[in-house]
């Protein structure tokens, strides 16, 4: 492969991010050490080479964070995209999207649940990313609808979205969904629920 092809190589800091994530995830925050982090990502382990780029483990669990942010910004902006003219397929994309977003978050998810009592601004940072802004995006896509003058779009919005994190977050931290439905069986439902909610018929 030619170096042209060839990806480019992550940079330290986000490399200190991701193996942090994935340690804390799997041996716990109070558990994983500066000095394991550093031999992660590729630094002398002990050498504080962490410090040059984070002045804490809480500062990298923080950055982390900032990042589901900018994982939010991206779905919000591929919402604000969709014209509403095929409703069922845009439904289809918007859940298939957010429970792939909640996805990608799985080790940030389940640090956070395991360490809520340790960090609770940044649980709270987190929720308002996640779920509040989800529902009030997704409020804001809904009110393009022609159907939407009469609908609590906000209700809607808080139902629809509310029951993909549900999903996701079920089956993230338990291992089994609700029903034992597949993605593609809940997203089906959840798309035919929506679309009759908004459209206000059972098509």
């Amino acid at each position: 492969m030619s170096k042209s092809a060839t990806a480019p190589p992550t940079p330290t800091r986000q490399r200190i991010v991701n193996e942090a994530i994935r340690l804390f995830a799997a041996r716990g925050y109070r558990g994983t050490t500066i000095a394991e982090i550093e031999e992660a990502a590729g630094l002398s382990p002990g050498s504080g080479g962490l410090y040059k780029h984070f002045s804490s483990k809480q500062e990298v669990l923080a950055e982390a964070i900032q990042g589901s942010s900018d994982h939010a910004e991206t779905l919000s902006s591929v919402l604000r995209l969709m014209p509403l003219s095929d409703l069922r397929s845009e439904l289809t994309l918007f859940a298939r999207g957010v429970l792939q977003a909640i996805g990608e978050q799985e080790s940030l998810i389940r640090i956070l649940s395991k360490e809520a009592d340790q960090f609770p601004e940044l649980l709270a940072q987190f929720r308002d990313e996640l779920v509040q802004r989800g529902v009030h995006e997704t409020a804001d896509w809904l009110k393009r609808n022609p159907h939407s003058s009469a609908l609590d779009v906000v209700g809607v919005a808080a139902v629809g979205f509310g029951a993909l994190v549900h999903f996701k977050m079920l089956e993230l931290n338990f291992g089994q969904t609700p029903g034992e439905l597949s993605e593609d069986r809940f997203v089906e439902s959840w798309v035919s629920v929506m679309h009759a909610a908004v459209k206000g018929d059972d098509g």
